[in-house]
């Protein structure tokens, strides 16, 4: 049986999202950037990629609930990834939860091949930088 949405979230924010406290009241995991890589290729075919798009925005509900983590600290940046990388929006570019959802929800299939490495070498090589709006 496939967790829940709900139950992902719950895991990703016990197990992944540690928040130590800081002076003043802000932990350390209020400046995070998300960064969101999400396959695109024929492998996964249409109907799977609208369900984890869809999935993907409703997981992205529960970590980030209001009031919105987006306007204050938090910043996410998403690309897809099949036989070339495309990216959708980086850093700078969504202010609210809202505007990060619809940029998932509104991503296009394309197919092609699976390129994962290529995926990961272009988050590692050109997402994290600052002129993409990371947080350093």
């Amino acid at each position: 049986m496939r967790p829940t949405v709900r139950k992902t979230a719950v895991a990703v924010k016990n197990n992944f999202l540690i928040q130590n406290r800081l002076k003043k009241g802000r932990t350390v995991g209020q400046l995070r950037d998300l960064l969101v890589i999400i396959d695109s290729s024929g492998s996964i075919g249409s109907n799977d990629f609208d369900e984890a798009k869809s999935q993907l925005a409703r997981l992205l509900g529960y970590l980030c609930p209001t009031p919105d983590p987006f306007n204050v600290y938090q910043q996410a940046a998403l690309f897809r990834f099949a036989s070339s990388v495309t990216e959708i929006f980086d850093f700078n570019d969504k202010s609210n939860t809202q505007e990060v959802k619809d940029g998932i929800v509104y991503t296009r299939y394309t197919g092609g091949s699976t390129c994962t490495a290529t995926a990961f070498n272009y988050a590692t090589n050109s997402m994290f930088s600052t002129a993409k709006g990371v947080y350093f």
